[in-house]
């Protein structure tokens, strides 16, 4: 099934269309996921419960503004990295350990921001719109290099281009995307 005919799936049959999803995408997802959590501190149930998050994440975002059928799969790797990234934050930028009785928990507790979260949560999310906007072949381009980490070769292999054709695309995607987003794009 291609991704135009799942995107209308998912707006006539929400239930039929997470199904079809998580079949066409649960790999790659599992992948992406995979690809972030390597730490010997995860166990299996951390990246189920990632996956289960990038989808749900996924299915909130898709219900606000659906995206084109190109955008399904650029979208559904930038929220797995996104998730995958966030838990390795979290797992190594607390404590194994915090009680309530510790005199530094007051201290942590101030240094969390609901509204920074909620900030950050925003621009990621405008970020994946612009890069779902960028259109195929650039947000492929975009996804396989900078959120997947392949290589200019692996990606032109992928998508059947030269290498210096992926580069140029890639630059001037990079170039489009501070643009849009409203950062220097003297660099």
């Amino acid at each position: 099934m291609n991704d135009e005919k799942l995107a209308k799936l998912l707006l006539s049959d929400p239930d039929r269309g997470m199904k079809k999803l998580i079949d066409e995408y649960g790999g790659l997802v599992s992948a992406v996921i995979a690809g972030k959590l390597r730490s010997a501190r995860f166990c299996v149930q951390d990246a189920e419960d990632c996956a289960a998050e990038t989808f749900f994440e996924f299915w909130r975002g898709f219900e606000k503004a659906p995206c084109p059928g190109s955008g399904i799969r650029a979208r559904l790797c930038v929220i797995a990295k996104r998730n995958a990234l966030d838990r390795v934050r979290r797992l190594y930028r607390q404590p194994d350990t915090l009680s309530a009785d510790d005199e530094n928990a007051a201290e942590l507790a101030a240094d969390y921001s609901l509204e920074g979260e909620f900030e950050k949560k925003e621009e990621r999310q405008e970020l994946i719109d612009a890069v779902t906007a960028l259109g195929p072949p650039d947000s492929e381009i975009i996804i396989r290099r900078y959120y997947l980490g392949q290589s200019s070769k692996e990606t032109a292999e992928a998508l059947g281009m030269s290498v210096s054709n992926v580069d140029t695309r890639a630059h001037r995607a990079i170039k489009k995307l501070r643009s849009t987003l409203g950062g220097n794009d003297n660099e």
